[in-house]
């Protein structure tokens, strides 16, 4: 469909012309279709390769069976709806030639029943050792989804989940004015372009943190006013002292006669 080219002329020439190009756009689309089939699988192993790191074994089985079952029944019915196209061909044009759909195994096509639904599960995540990243030494305890959140560092970066274009914009239009004349101009230039070019809805970037953690991370935005997470001396480790036990340690190093003198 779409591959044959009317031909207003009719000459001999035309028709030569025409059939070249027909054959050429088939060549095309075969071409086409195999690089999308390519694109397709290697995304297709990649999820695979994700589901079976994250779900649960029994769980990634059945997805299997229910996956190869809806493909099977697509196939089928594919297959059939082309054998009866191909066959109507043969008979419009008395052509000499066999349904090949003939010779493949009968495609009786049979819905898929599912006994039903996939249990809901959690991905699996690897167990982390938080001991030496993530120092507690306030009286208050913290849950395991909170300790996961602090163990990836106070450097880390968040995924917005909101559109931050506005605020990227008021912060460099905030802070261009400290830049040497002529160059505000150029960065506010440049910053348009690319802030422009980026599309919210367009973004297909995961969430770097699940949704449990993102609830322990709007709890631990709300224990600032008790607590100060604060980065150690050495290592990467995060440390969580009270305000109290915070100042205590200021006023001792203060008083301090070794540090201050």
């Amino acid at each position: 469909k779409g591959l044959r080219l009317a031909d207003p002329i009719c000459s001999t020439r035309s028709t030569e012309v025409l059939n070249t190009a027909s054959s050429l756009l088939l060549t095309e689309r075969l071409s086409y279709y195999r690089k999308q089939f390519s694109i397709s699988q290697k995304a297709y192993f990649n999820l695979d390769k994700v589901l079976s790191m994250k779900l649960e074994h029994h769980h990634y089985h059945q997805l299997l069976k229910l996956h190869a079952t809806r493909s099977s029944y697509t196939h089928n019915k594919m297959m059939t709806i082309h054998s009866k196209k191909f066959a109507a061909l043969i008979s419009h044009y008395n052509a000499p030639f066999r349904n090949p759909y003939l010779r493949l195994t009968d495609f009786t096509i049979q819905v898929p029943r599912i006994s039903g639904p996939l249990t809901l599960t959690s991905p699996i995540s690897p167990t982390l050792d938080t001991s030496k990243t993530v120092v507690n030494l306030s009286n208050q305890t913290l849950t395991e989804s909170e300790i996961s959140v602090l163990a990836l560092g106070l450097k880390f970066v968040l995924k917005p989940t909101k559109d931050p274009t506005p605020q990227f914009a008021a912060a460099i239009e905030a802070t261009s004015h400290l830049l040497p004349s002529g160059m505000d101009y150029a960065l506010t230039h440049d910053t348009v372009r690319i802030l422009k070019s980026y599309k919210s809805s367009k973004d297909t970037t995961p969430d770097n943190l699940t949704p449990s953690q993102r609830k322990s991370l709007h709890t631990l935005q709300q224990k600032k006013s008790t607590l100060r997470f604060l980065p150690a001396d050495k290592g990467n480790a995060t440390v969580i002292v009270s305000h109290q036990q915070y100042h205590e340690k200021m006023q001792h190093h203060l008083n301090s006669k070794d540090v201050y003198t």
